[in-house]
């Protein structure tokens, strides 16, 4: 019997967030972010990821703080997915409308992309 192992990097994009959770985790990270550090640029997401791969990773965690306040998370998610790796999005599920946009234009996809909320 064969078994496929699933090697995941977990990519922290930054700490901005939508929403003031009192049992949020991040909350100190958050302050960096909202002082203008801690967020990873666009350029510095697609380098984290494709370090990722060259490492060997099949699977791509996309968290932060919220990571669906990135304006390029649809494009980061699709850029994964190209790649042909699963991706698992975390999120605290208040953007709706970016998962849902991201579900859409990934239907081919579905099968390998994972929200958590």
């Amino acid at each position: 019997m064969s078994t496929v192992r699933t090697v995941e990097s977990h990519i922290v994009l930054g700490y901005n967030c939508n929403h003031r959770c009192r049992h949020c985790v991040v909350q100190v990270k958050r302050a960096q972010s909202e002082a203008g550090s801690g967020n990873l640029s666009t350029k510095e997401a697609y380098a984290a990821v494709d370090m990722a791969i060259s490492n060997g990773a099949s699977k791509i965690v996309l968290s932060g703080g919220e990571p669906t306040v990135r304006t390029d998370l649809p494009e980061l998610t699709a850029y994964c997915l190209s790649r042909g790796k699963d991706v698992q999005i975390q999120t605290n599920g208040f953007n709706v409308c970016v998962v849902r946009q991201i579900c859409e234009q990934n239907l081919s996809s579905m099968n390998r992309l994972e929200i958590m909320i």
